[in-house]
């Protein structure tokens, strides 16, 4: 992301305690319109000369309003007059007035539609599109989303409300009720925002490892993986676990299970590896990680975990994969069951189980 720290080394990335003092001070929406697709501003000092995030300096602002700063069309005193009394507090944070329609947990994507269904779209035991319930009185439904290009860059997110994008060989356009993302050229993203509807796709076009999910000229789910397809018109989803899975994690079998389990038997150093719940999940020999059907899901390096196509997962604690926070330190959004964030919540320290990363079954 570019400039992802300033010249006093403080990155752009913002604990998630300080995020969520951020956005409990401005009603969880822009502190001047109450819009709740929103990024965290630095009022005096701006980010470029801050020591820290301090978030009595800090505020929410919507991508239009940030713009208009930017652009000195809101003075900075408009923005600490907008801190100290919120628009989204003023209204009393009335949900249907914001364009995201989260007391429903409804999506558009394309033609079809997910309503009161907690996970959108699973990519290889990957969450790429999902909600999460509030974690603070008042608060509403976040939505999460992981967006990719054709050439399977990460290029923007949704991390529980927040837009964010990447600027390198891209370009990112607000205007009106669309938000357009143009990656190497090609236009691969447009999310329609419109006041009092639920948040519409209208076009995407991205690929995670070897599955493209694209939107049609008519509006019609395209799905590649591997060398298989399937086009899909529309599906209304309600009331739903999950809508659209599309395999588990990624694995290899390296060896065969009795030659396997002989060397997991006789090796002193295995470890047993185990969700939060002490759910016995696998083990690792050495630095790699296998799951009870003696497939190979991983590795370690040091404390730090990743899956097989070297993506980061998180780091071991005793028998447990976590991760400090509920998403990367790029601002990707890591998908939290309410389970687990109630572990997370007794035991700080630890952070959120991000096996299922690895091991499959979202937790």
């Amino acid at each position: 992301m570019e400039n992802s720290q300033n010249k006093y080394g403080l990155k752009r990335y913002i604990p998630s305690d300080i995020r969520t003092k951020i956005r409990k001070d401005s009603g969880f929406g822009c502190s001047i319109c109450g819009c709740v697709l929103v990024d965290y501003e630095h009022i005096e000092p701006e980010f470029h000369q801050a020591l820290e995030h301090d978030p009595d300096k800090m505020t929410l602002l919507c991508i239009d309003c940030h713009g208009r700063v930017t652009r000195k069309l809101i003075s900075k005193k408009a923005v600490w007059e907008a801190k100290a009394n919120p628009k989204a507090l003023q209204d009393g944070f009335v949900h249907d007035l914001l364009f995201v329609n989260t007391d429903e947990m409804e999506i558009k994507i394309g033609n079809s539609t997910s309503k009161n269904t907690s996970i959108v779209l699973t990519i290889y035991g990957k969450p790429i599109i999902w909600f999460e319930p509030p974690s603070i009185e008042g608060e509403p439904s976040k939505l999460c989303s992981i967006f990719h290009d054709n050439n399977g860059q990460i290029i923007s997110y949704i991390n529980r409300n927040q837009f964010i994008a990447y600027s390198d060989n891209q370009d990112v356009q607000s205007k009106s009720t669309k938000l357009t993302v143009t990656s190497n050229g090609v236009n691969c993203l447009l999310i329609d925002r419109e006041g009092g509807s639920a948040l519409h796709i209208t076009k995407m076009q991205g690929r995670y490892l070897n599955t493209s999910v694209s939107i049609g000229a008519s509006g019609e789910l395209n799905i590649n993986q591997g060398n298989s397809s399937i086009s899909l018109g529309g599906f209304y989803v309600e009331s739903c676990g999950s809508a659209i899975h599309l395999g588990d994690p990624p694995i290899i079998v390296k060896y065969k299970k009795l030659s396997l389990a002989i060397m997991l038997a006789n090796h002193q150093n295995t470890t047993h590896v185990e969700s939060f719940k002490k759910e016995s999940l696998g083990w690792i020999l050495k630095n790699e990680i296998f799951n009870k059907r003696y497939e190979l899901v991983g590795f370690t390096h040091g404390d730090k975990v990743l899956n097989i196509v070297n993506e980061y997962v998180g780091r071991m604690d005793g028998s447990l994969i976590v991760h400090k926070d509920n998403c990367y330190e790029t601002g990707e959004p890591i998908f939290t069951s309410q389970e687990n964030i109630d572990f997370r919540n007794k035991h700080p320290n630890i952070g959120y189980d991000v096996s299922f990363r690895l091991f499959g079954n979202v937790i």
